[in-house]
């Protein structure tokens, strides 16, 4: 019951100032003074309302994998759902001239997993990746490492963070830097390893920065 009073908390605060400018926003359009400026308001609308709703979802999500309720794992080719998530990336990558690569994922890896937890988390981290790596952003990679436990590691050579801060962006709502991303990719990540038995490690790297969802080997 405490944590379900302090999700309802955190996503009516959350939510507050989205669903304020979505209607401040439509305001602006009933006074707008022009057609054009009615269109301008209205492309507006749709950014702010698009946000509001990937906030919605991404808290959602967060409150799922947390909450852990059943069983809902199966046997999954976790490599081949990799290939499905960075192939819907792909084109976002190009359009911001990054280069997206998948390694270790060419052949069948087998293990008992939440298929659509997994996926989503992996979501988080690519599109973290994309989000925060800075002007400096280059490359994308995504990675699949199979030793005494599965690693699945999303690396980028951007702008990276310090370490210090490391807990500043695991926190829920935590940003190094002021964004337009909702400060939950990580969080989400962190719930779905711990849903499976695993953990989320995160990485300083000489050029950019690391996440690694690490899971326990399924019979």
């Amino acid at each position: 019951m405490e944590a379900q009073a302090a999700f309802i908390s955190d996503a009516s605060h959350q939510l507050r100032n989205p669903i304020a400018g979505v209607r401040a926003l439509g305001e602006a359009i009933l006074t707008a003074r022009s057609l054009d400026a009615a269109k301008e308001r209205a492309g507006d609308l749709v950014t702010a309302a698009e946000r509001a709703g990937d906030l919605a979802e991404n808290l959602m999500t967060l409150e799922r994998a947390r909450a852990a309720v059943g069983d809902a794992t199966h046997p999954v080719d976790i490599a081949q759902m990799l290939r499905s998530t960075v192939a819907d990336f792909e084109g976002r990558a190009a359009r911001m001239g990054v280069t997206l690569s998948l390694t270790g994922a060419q052949d069948r890896a087998i293990q008992r997993v939440d298929r659509t937890m997994l996926q989503e988390a992996v979501k988080s981290l690519i599109d973290n990746a994309l989000m925060h790596g800075g002007p400096a952003l280059g490359a994308v990679n995504v990675a699949l490492h199979q030793g005494h436990e599965w690693r699945i590691t999303v690396a980028d050579d951007g702008q990276g963070v310090p370490a210090d801060d490391f807990p500043k962006i695991l926190a829920r709502f935590g940003q190094a830097d002021p964004s337009d991303g909702s400060g939950l990719g990580l969080s989400i990540a962190e719930a779905v390893a711990r849903r499976h038995g695993g953990a989320l490690t995160l990485d300083a790297v000489p050029e950019g920065f690391s996440a690694s969802m690490r899971l326990p080997l399924s019979a």
